[in-house]
């Protein structure tokens, strides 16, 4: 009885750190956004942004035990606002008038599959055999996900893209593949929002 305690008690103690070690990454990395064609100039007068999201959703969290790690505008390079007004700079002509109220933007990895794999090898290391822990096939399983929502010149919008990173290696987070699917997500996103702005102005008419 006294083995197999010390055995658990191992198995918790590699979980543990494997775990506060993940929380102190998250903490600490910068994900690069800008690739240099997009960092156009910000101070645009005809684009505002109205930031009303709660500031507990512009920082960065980690839910355990879903694995899901939660970005805050400062993990990206440039943050995350700054590029939003970039995007939206090389999109909206100088002569239209956009103004966005965000009440949403969020940047969040699922990594259950991911954990259930690490927690089947510190589980095999601690005991020094093989465990065979099933790994389902989660929707909400390794990948990232972009998240806006809010307004632009009255007129609602709601859009997210799916970013994979299941074929991606652990640290990804530094892998130049997994930041120009970032990229897309969030032009494809500013795409929509800007798009939808014209459209209304369209339907307003010149002047009104």
């Amino acid at each position: 009885m006294g083995k197999k305690k010390s055995v658990m008690w191992k198995v918790v103690c590699v979980l543990s750190a494997a775990t506060l070690a993940g929380c102190t990454t998250v903490y600490s990395v910068r994900i690069p956004l800008s690739d240099g064609a997009s960092a156009v100039a910000t101070d645009r007068p005809n684009i505002s942004i109205e930031d009303r999201r709660p500031p507990e959703t512009r920082k960065v969290r980690y839910e355990f035990p879903r694995c899901e790690r939660w970005f805050g505008d400062e993990t990206y390079v440039p943050a995350k606002l700054v590029y939003l007004k970039q995007l939206l700079a090389a999109r909206v002509p100088p002569d239209s008038a956009i103004t966005v109220r965000l009440d949403t933007f969020d940047t969040v990895e699922y990594c259950a599959n991911s954990a259930h794999k690490a927690g089947a090898g510190a589980v095999a290391g601690a005991t020094g055999g093989t465990v065979f822990v099933p790994v389902q096939d989660d929707p909400n399983a390794d990948h990232a996900l972009v998240h806006l929502a809010g307004e632009v010149n009255g007129v609602r919008f709601d859009t997210s893209r799916r970013v994979e990173t299941a074929d991606l290696k652990p640290g990804f987070w530094t892998n130049p593949t997994y930041h120009e699917r970032l990229r897309r997500a969030m032009t494809e996103i500013v795409d929509e929002i800007a798009n939808r702005a014209a459209a209304n102005q369209g339907a307003r008419g010149p002047g009104s």
